[in-house]
């Protein structure tokens, strides 16, 4: 591989470093949020399970976009590894 291709490659390596750390903070705190909203006593305090589900959805639309990423530079490092 060329050097323009190692540098891009090593770029795209920290990326998904990065974004596998945001996952994984992403996906611990829908996950500390599905349990609280589990709870019957929290999902009846609609003032706070309505913030609870709107957290909840602004956080899984993120962690769509922050996968749909890594999945692209996953894709990307593979085909310069290979190519």
């Amino acid at each position: 591989a060329d050097k323009r291709s190692k540098n891009r490659q090593q770029k795209l390596e920290r990326e998904v470093g990065e974004l596998e750390a945001k996952i994984g903070e992403l996906e611990a705190a829908q996950k500390a949020r599905s349990e609280l909203l589990a709870d019957p006593a929290v999902y009846a305090d609609k003032e706070r399970s309505g913030t609870l589900l709107a957290e909840f959805r602004g956080a899984q639309q993120e962690l769509e976009a922050l996968t749909k990423r890594w999945e692209t530079a996953q894709s990307e490092i593979e085909s310069l590894a290979g190519g």
